[in-house]
Protein backbone atom coordinates (compact mmCIF):
# COMPACT_ATOMS: atom_id res chain seq x y z
CA UNK A 1 0.00 0.00 0.00
CA UNK A 2 1.55 3.36 -1.16
CA UNK A 3 1.57 6.16 1.58
CA UNK A 4 0.11 9.22 0.90
CA UNK A 5 3.01 11.06 1.64
CA UNK A 6 4.49 9.35 -1.19
CA UNK A 7 1.72 9.49 -3.68
CA UNK A 8 1.79 12.98 -3.24
CA UNK A 9 5.84 13.39 -4.00
CA UNK A 10 4.99 11.54 -7.05
CA UNK A 11 2.23 13.54 -8.39
CA UNK A 12 4.18 16.60 -7.63
CA UNK A 13 7.46 14.95 -9.57
CA UNK A 14 4.92 13.93 -12.17
CA UNK A 15 3.22 17.28 -13.00
CA UNK A 16 6.86 19.29 -12.77
CA UNK A 17 8.52 16.79 -15.07
CA UNK A 18 5.59 16.43 -18.05
CA UNK A 19 5.22 20.15 -17.45
CA UNK A 20 8.98 20.92 -18.66
CA UNK A 21 8.69 17.81 -21.13
CA UNK A 22 5.74 18.75 -22.99
CA UNK A 23 5.80 19.94 -26.65
CA UNK A 24 8.93 17.51 -27.51
CA UNK A 25 9.24 13.67 -26.91
CA UNK A 26 12.81 13.11 -25.44
CA UNK A 27 12.61 9.18 -25.80
CA UNK A 28 11.14 8.95 -29.50
CA UNK A 29 14.70 7.90 -30.54
CA UNK A 30 15.77 7.59 -34.48
CA UNK A 31 18.75 5.10 -35.20
CA UNK A 32 20.70 6.58 -37.95
CA UNK A 33 20.23 2.65 -39.02
CA UNK A 34 18.73 2.22 -41.85
CA UNK A 35 15.76 -0.85 -40.64
CA UNK A 36 12.25 -1.86 -41.44
CA UNK A 37 11.08 0.77 -38.70
CA UNK A 38 7.61 2.69 -39.21
CA UNK A 39 8.80 5.92 -40.69
CA UNK A 40 9.49 5.89 -44.25
CA UNK A 41 12.92 7.03 -45.45
CA UNK A 42 13.13 7.38 -49.37
CA UNK A 43 13.05 4.16 -52.50
CA UNK A 44 16.60 3.35 -53.51
CA UNK A 45 17.64 0.73 -55.83
CA UNK A 46 17.52 -3.25 -55.28
CA UNK A 47 20.62 -4.42 -53.38
CA UNK A 48 21.75 -7.57 -53.35
CA UNK A 49 20.43 -8.99 -49.99
CA UNK A 50 17.71 -6.33 -49.90
CA UNK A 51 14.33 -7.95 -48.19
CA UNK A 52 12.28 -8.73 -51.39
CA UNK A 53 9.25 -8.08 -49.41
CA UNK A 54 9.91 -4.16 -49.39
CA UNK A 55 10.15 -4.15 -53.29
CA UNK A 56 7.97 -1.25 -54.49
CA UNK A 57 6.67 -3.20 -57.40
CA UNK A 58 4.80 -0.27 -59.42
CA UNK A 59 7.70 2.07 -58.74
CA UNK A 60 9.62 -0.78 -60.54
CA UNK A 61 7.78 -1.22 -63.15
CA UNK A 62 7.55 2.45 -64.09
CA UNK A 63 11.21 2.50 -63.85
CA UNK A 64 12.09 -0.66 -65.64
CA UNK A 65 14.38 -1.90 -62.52
CA UNK A 66 14.10 -3.17 -59.42
CA UNK A 67 13.21 -0.30 -56.46
CA UNK A 68 12.76 -0.90 -52.69
CA UNK A 69 11.21 1.02 -49.88
CA UNK A 70 13.39 2.12 -47.38
CA UNK A 71 12.60 2.89 -43.73
CA UNK A 72 14.26 4.77 -40.76
CA UNK A 73 14.62 2.09 -37.86
CA UNK A 74 13.13 3.15 -34.79
CA UNK A 75 14.10 2.44 -31.47
CA UNK A 76 13.44 2.33 -27.89
CA UNK A 77 15.91 2.25 -25.14
CA UNK A 78 16.44 0.98 -21.37
CA UNK A 79 17.05 3.45 -19.02
CA UNK A 80 18.68 1.30 -16.01
CA UNK A 81 18.47 3.49 -13.07
CA UNK A 82 21.52 2.43 -9.79
CA UNK A 83 20.42 4.83 -6.72
CA UNK A 84 22.99 4.35 -4.20
CA UNK A 85 20.77 3.72 -0.74
CA UNK A 86 23.57 4.01 1.32
CA UNK A 87 23.66 5.97 4.47
CA UNK A 88 25.74 8.68 3.54
CA UNK A 89 22.53 10.06 1.80
CA UNK A 90 21.06 11.16 5.04
CA UNK A 91 24.01 13.58 5.38
CA UNK A 92 23.37 16.98 4.31
CA UNK A 93 23.16 20.51 5.26
CA UNK A 94 20.56 22.09 3.49
CA UNK A 95 16.28 21.15 4.40
CA UNK A 96 16.58 18.40 1.57
CA UNK A 97 18.81 15.45 2.48
CA UNK A 98 21.18 13.84 -0.40
CA UNK A 99 18.95 10.63 -0.94
CA UNK A 100 15.97 12.68 -0.79
CA UNK A 101 17.25 14.62 -4.06
CA UNK A 102 19.13 11.63 -5.50
CA UNK A 103 15.42 10.04 -5.71
CA UNK A 104 13.77 13.13 -7.06
CA UNK A 105 16.26 12.44 -10.01
CA UNK A 106 15.55 8.90 -10.27
CA UNK A 107 11.81 9.57 -10.42
CA UNK A 108 12.25 12.12 -13.22
CA UNK A 109 14.72 9.48 -15.31
CA UNK A 110 11.99 7.21 -14.59
CA UNK A 111 9.45 9.69 -16.10
CA UNK A 112 11.16 10.88 -19.07
CA UNK A 113 12.40 7.12 -20.39
CA UNK A 114 8.33 6.83 -19.89
CA UNK A 115 7.63 9.97 -21.77
CA UNK A 116 9.77 8.94 -24.43
CA UNK A 117 8.09 5.26 -24.57
CA UNK A 118 11.65 4.01 -23.59
CA UNK A 119 11.48 1.20 -20.74
CA UNK A 120 12.91 1.84 -17.10
CA UNK A 121 14.58 -0.31 -14.64
CA UNK A 122 15.59 0.43 -11.12
CA UNK A 123 18.58 -0.94 -9.41
CA UNK A 124 18.64 -0.17 -5.94
CA UNK A 125 21.84 -0.24 -3.67
CA UNK A 126 23.82 0.22 -0.77
CA UNK A 127 26.34 -2.76 0.89
CA UNK A 128 24.39 -5.03 -1.93
CA UNK A 129 22.23 -4.43 -4.14
CA UNK A 130 18.83 -4.14 -2.18
CA UNK A 131 16.43 -4.35 -4.92
CA UNK A 132 16.32 -5.06 -8.42
CA UNK A 133 12.99 -3.60 -10.91
CA UNK A 134 13.37 -5.43 -13.99
CA UNK A 135 13.29 -3.47 -17.38
CA UNK A 136 9.26 -2.65 -18.61
CA UNK A 137 7.34 0.27 -19.74
CA UNK A 138 4.16 2.06 -18.31
CA UNK A 139 2.42 4.44 -16.07
CA UNK A 140 2.05 1.56 -13.25
CA UNK A 141 5.96 0.68 -13.83
CA UNK A 142 6.88 3.68 -13.25
CA UNK A 143 4.77 4.56 -10.02
CA UNK A 144 6.56 1.31 -9.05
CA UNK A 145 9.91 2.24 -9.52
CA UNK A 146 9.14 5.36 -7.62
CA UNK A 147 7.31 3.94 -4.56
CA UNK A 148 10.36 1.45 -3.64
CA UNK A 149 12.41 5.01 -4.57
CA UNK A 150 10.75 7.00 -1.86
CA UNK A 151 10.23 4.32 0.77
CA UNK A 152 13.63 3.25 0.67
CA UNK A 153 14.78 2.87 4.20
CA UNK A 154 18.58 3.85 5.42
CA UNK A 155 20.01 2.70 8.79
CA UNK A 156 23.14 4.76 9.87
CA UNK A 157 25.54 3.34 12.15
CA UNK A 158 25.25 6.16 14.32
CA UNK A 159 21.82 5.45 15.03
CA UNK A 160 22.82 1.91 15.54
CA UNK A 161 25.89 2.17 17.99
CA UNK A 162 26.68 3.20 21.04
CA UNK A 163 29.99 5.67 21.77
CA UNK A 164 31.98 5.62 24.37
CA UNK A 165 33.69 9.15 25.36
CA UNK A 166 36.69 9.25 23.14
CA UNK A 167 39.76 8.78 25.76
CA UNK A 168 41.95 10.96 23.76
CA UNK A 169 41.64 12.64 20.47
CA UNK A 170 44.67 14.75 18.74
CA UNK A 171 44.49 16.90 15.82
CA UNK A 172 47.97 18.04 15.28
CA UNK A 173 47.49 21.40 12.92
CA UNK A 174 51.31 21.52 12.70
CA UNK A 175 52.66 18.82 10.83
CA UNK A 176 51.96 17.85 7.60
CA UNK A 177 49.45 14.53 8.44
CA UNK A 178 46.51 14.39 5.36
CA UNK A 179 42.79 14.98 6.87
CA UNK A 180 42.13 11.10 6.15
CA UNK A 181 44.41 10.13 8.69
CA UNK A 182 43.27 12.19 11.96
CA UNK A 183 43.50 10.16 14.65
CA UNK A 184 41.09 9.25 17.33
CA UNK A 185 40.88 6.96 20.50
CA UNK A 186 37.77 5.22 21.93
CA UNK A 187 35.43 2.85 20.42
CA UNK A 188 32.27 2.52 19.31
CA UNK A 189 30.49 -0.58 20.80
CA UNK A 190 30.09 -3.95 19.09
CA UNK A 191 26.36 -3.36 18.98
CA UNK A 192 25.50 -2.82 14.93
CA UNK A 193 22.95 -2.94 12.87
CA UNK A 194 23.11 -3.44 8.66
CA UNK A 195 25.41 0.06 7.90
CA UNK A 196 24.31 0.39 4.41
CA UNK A 197 27.94 0.92 3.35
CA UNK A 198 28.16 2.06 -0.13
CA UNK A 199 29.64 -1.00 -2.47
CA UNK A 200 29.55 -0.28 -6.37
CA UNK A 201 31.47 -3.19 -7.10
CA UNK A 202 27.88 -5.72 -6.96
CA UNK A 203 25.38 -3.40 -8.65
CA UNK A 204 28.13 -2.80 -11.20
CA UNK A 205 28.68 -6.65 -11.59
CA UNK A 206 24.73 -7.27 -11.56
CA UNK A 207 24.13 -4.46 -14.55
CA UNK A 208 26.52 -6.04 -17.04
CA UNK A 209 25.37 -9.38 -16.35
CA UNK A 210 22.00 -8.61 -18.03
CA UNK A 211 23.83 -7.54 -21.24
CA UNK A 212 21.86 -4.95 -22.25
CA UNK A 213 23.21 -3.22 -24.74
CA UNK A 214 20.19 -0.94 -25.84
CA UNK A 215 20.76 0.09 -22.19
CA UNK A 216 21.79 3.48 -20.69
CA UNK A 217 23.01 2.98 -17.33
CA UNK A 218 22.74 6.15 -15.25
CA UNK A 219 24.62 6.02 -12.22
CA UNK A 220 23.20 8.10 -9.15
CA UNK A 221 25.39 8.38 -6.00
CA UNK A 222 27.81 10.69 -4.41
CA UNK A 223 30.74 8.33 -5.88
CA UNK A 224 32.88 8.56 -2.59
CA UNK A 225 36.38 6.60 -2.75
CA UNK A 226 34.79 4.22 -5.88
CA UNK A 227 37.98 4.63 -6.99
CA UNK A 228 39.62 2.68 -4.34
CA UNK A 229 37.31 -0.23 -3.77
CA UNK A 230 38.57 -3.58 -4.92
CA UNK A 231 37.78 -4.78 -8.33
CA UNK A 232 35.70 -1.75 -9.20
CA UNK A 233 37.62 -1.46 -12.18
CA UNK A 234 36.87 -4.92 -14.18
CA UNK A 235 33.08 -4.56 -13.50
CA UNK A 236 33.14 -0.90 -14.61
CA UNK A 237 35.20 -1.65 -17.78
CA UNK A 238 32.71 -4.55 -18.68
CA UNK A 239 29.80 -1.73 -18.33
CA UNK A 240 31.48 0.71 -20.42
CA UNK A 241 32.26 -1.68 -23.14
CA UNK A 242 28.24 -2.92 -23.69
CA UNK A 243 26.48 0.30 -22.62
CA UNK A 244 26.41 3.68 -22.69
CA UNK A 245 27.45 4.93 -18.44
CA UNK A 246 26.17 8.06 -17.08
CA UNK A 247 26.82 9.63 -13.70
CA UNK A 248 25.06 12.08 -11.59
CA UNK A 249 27.12 12.98 -8.69
CA UNK A 250 25.21 14.86 -5.76
CA UNK A 251 27.22 16.18 -3.08
CA UNK A 252 26.79 18.23 0.11
CA UNK A 253 27.93 22.04 -0.23
CA UNK A 254 29.92 21.04 3.01
CA UNK A 255 31.46 18.27 1.06
CA UNK A 256 32.80 20.83 -1.14
CA UNK A 257 34.32 23.79 1.29
CA UNK A 258 33.85 23.31 5.34
CA UNK A 259 32.56 26.12 7.28
CA UNK A 260 35.34 27.95 9.39
CA UNK A 261 33.59 27.03 12.98
CA UNK A 262 36.92 26.05 14.85
CA UNK A 263 36.70 22.60 16.43
CA UNK A 264 34.04 20.52 15.18
CA UNK A 265 33.57 16.84 15.54
CA UNK A 266 32.69 15.04 12.51
CA UNK A 267 31.43 11.31 11.67
CA UNK A 268 31.45 9.01 9.33
CA UNK A 269 27.63 8.01 9.29
CA UNK A 270 28.25 4.70 7.38
CA UNK A 271 31.28 3.48 9.53
CA UNK A 272 30.40 4.96 12.81
CA UNK A 273 33.89 6.43 12.95
CA UNK A 274 34.50 10.10 14.71
CA UNK A 275 37.08 12.72 14.72
CA UNK A 276 37.66 16.11 15.90
CA UNK A 277 39.09 18.49 12.98
CA UNK A 278 40.32 22.28 13.21
CA UNK A 279 38.68 24.48 10.55
CA UNK A 280 40.89 27.30 11.22
CA UNK A 281 44.14 28.23 9.49
CA UNK A 282 46.68 25.67 8.18
CA UNK A 283 44.47 22.91 8.99
CA UNK A 284 41.66 24.47 7.44
CA UNK A 285 44.38 24.70 4.38
CA UNK A 286 44.56 21.09 4.25
CA UNK A 287 41.19 20.07 4.74
CA UNK A 288 40.00 21.99 1.71
CA UNK A 289 42.89 20.56 -0.31
CA UNK A 290 42.01 16.88 0.60
CA UNK A 291 38.31 17.58 -0.42
CA UNK A 292 39.54 19.18 -3.93
CA UNK A 293 41.77 16.23 -4.44
CA UNK A 294 38.98 13.91 -3.22
CA UNK A 295 36.74 15.37 -6.46
CA UNK A 296 39.43 15.84 -8.90
CA UNK A 297 39.94 12.16 -8.15
CA UNK A 298 36.54 10.86 -8.52
CA UNK A 299 36.14 12.91 -11.66
CA UNK A 300 39.39 11.42 -13.58
CA UNK A 301 38.22 7.84 -12.63
CA UNK A 302 35.28 8.78 -14.26
CA UNK A 303 37.04 10.05 -17.49
CA UNK A 304 39.31 6.87 -17.29
CA UNK A 305 36.06 4.76 -18.40
CA UNK A 306 34.50 7.71 -20.77
CA UNK A 307 31.73 8.24 -18.51
CA UNK A 308 30.09 11.57 -18.74
CA UNK A 309 29.01 13.14 -15.40
CA UNK A 310 26.85 16.34 -14.29
CA UNK A 311 26.83 17.98 -10.01
CA UNK A 312 23.61 18.23 -8.41
CA UNK A 313 23.64 19.56 -4.98
CA UNK A 314 20.97 19.46 -2.15
CA UNK A 315 18.63 22.85 -2.19
CA UNK A 316 19.64 23.65 -5.63
CA UNK A 317 17.41 23.38 -8.74
CA UNK A 318 18.30 20.38 -10.62
CA UNK A 319 14.97 20.07 -12.94
CA UNK A 320 16.24 21.49 -16.13
CA UNK A 321 19.91 21.01 -15.99
CA UNK A 322 18.77 17.23 -15.77
CA UNK A 323 16.39 16.99 -18.43
CA UNK A 324 18.82 18.73 -20.82
CA UNK A 325 21.46 16.83 -20.09
CA UNK A 326 19.90 13.41 -20.83
CA UNK A 327 17.89 15.10 -23.78
CA UNK A 328 21.61 14.77 -25.40
CA UNK A 329 21.97 11.35 -24.52
CA UNK A 330 18.45 9.74 -25.81
CA UNK A 331 18.86 10.99 -28.86
CA UNK A 332 20.52 8.36 -31.52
Amino acid sequence: MISQETLKKIKQIEIHTRRLLNGSRVGDTRSKTRGSGFEFDQIREYQTGDDVRFIDWKSSARMNKLLVKQYIEERSRCVMIALDGSASGMFTSAAQTKYNLMSEVAAVLALVAEYGNDSSSLVLFADAVQQFIPPNKGRNHVHTLMQHIFEHKMIANSGAAKFRTPDKIQVDSTRGESFDRIRTGGAPSETKLSLGKTTFRLPLEHIARLRRKDALVVLISDFIDIQAEQGIEKFLGALTYHCEVVAIRCLDVFEDALPNVGFLTVEDIESGGRALIDTRGYSRERLQAFLRDRKTTQENFLKKYGIDFIDITPGKPFMNDIVCFFRRRMTY
